[in-house]
């Protein structure tokens, strides 16, 4: 009965529909019925598996070279940009016969300006552990990150008052602080503890309202401005909680100048009132602000508004 049927649909011990022409040759399996691979295509396969593993490892090598360049450029961008702040608005206090009540908060304003300006498309130029927190919060940067930032923050701030040092007179330097202590921030007298972290948790926390808002992906048509922004929040922060505490909302610029006259009196209120601003008011505005939404065309405000 299987003599009668037609070479073109014989089917084979594993049911499969032979082509027209096709029968079992002596090398198939007679048991399974399978029609043994192309040698050709054998051997080539472990070249091809080696091929991609080849590309998959080089891949990987490339991508790991540009995290470490990347980390690189973000660690000398930092070191820099911080080393600029601490020398140039620092060096707004020193004493040449008097000083401007303004002069400060406008020098540090107009340098932190200038440093984005430079800097701000290698790092966004954080200059400040404070903001460095606030990235991590938000997921901008990861924890190996944020240890090179916060780093590189703190070494530039040690590098800039020590350049600034070099470039000032002794007699100069002294004139311009009681025991040498120039740009150390310390409460003014009279001011509890409590009060001092007061005032640097509500200064640094208006500032990292500022970095939320200006990193809102909602704000990305307006980064041109973001050096003045920057600028003027420095400036007006520096005005108005100077007197109170030095106005520092950044733990690295107190970190250097500490270092290099030794005074670290009340030096652990600007470590824990900018941190802590820097948290809560970055959980903050990711809370209220940045909660996840149906992507709507036109941005949040034209989400239709929806019955709870």
């Amino acid at each position: 009965m299987s003599s009668d049927i037609p070479d073109s649909i014989k089917i084979d011990g594993s049911m499969r529909m032979l082509p027209e022409n096709e029968t079992l040759n002596r090398g198939d399996d007679p048991t399974t019925g399978q029609i043994p691979a192309d040698q050709s295509s054998v051997e080539k396969m472990p070249n091809k598996t080696l091929s991609t593993d080849s590309l998959r490892r080089q891949s990987s090598e490339m991508s790991l070279k540009v995290s470490v360049w990347k980390l690189v450029e973000i660690a000398v961008a930092e070191t820099v940009g911080t080393a600029c702040l601490v020398f140039f608005g620092c060096m707004s206090l020193i004493n040449f016969g008097s000083v401007p009540s303004l002069q400060p908060a406008i020098g540090f304003g107009l340098v932190v300006a200038s440093v984005v300006m430079i800097f701000g498309h290698i790092s966004s130029s954080h200059l400040n552990p404070s903001v460095t927190l606030c990235a991590l919060i938000l997921g901008k940067i990861n924890a190996v990150s944020a240890v090179v930032y916060v780093l590189s923050e703190c070494l530039g701030a040690i590098v800039g008052i020590g350049l600034l040092n070099l470039v000032t007179p002794c007699d100069l330097w002294a004139a311009s602080a009681p025991d040498r202590t120039v740009c150390v921030t310390a409460p003014a007298p009279g001011l509890h503890d409590a009060q001092a972290v007061a005032v640097e948790f509500s200064a640094t926390l208006f500032l990292i309202l500022v970095v939320c808002g200006v990193w809102d992906e909602r704000n990305a048509d307006k980064h041109d401005s973001v050096p003045l922004k920057f600028g003027a929040v420095i400036t007006l922060l520096a005005m108005v909680a100077g007197p109170y505490t030095g106005a520092s909302m950044n733990p690295a610029r107190s970190l250097g100048p500490a270092i290099l006259s030794g005074s670290f009196h009340k030096h652990w209120v600007y470590w824990i009132g900018p941190l802590l601003g820097s948290a809560v008011g970055t959980i903050f505005y990711k809370t209220i602000f940045l909660r996840k939404q149906d992507s709507v065309p036109g941005g949040a405000e034209q989400m239709p508004l929806r019955p709870t």
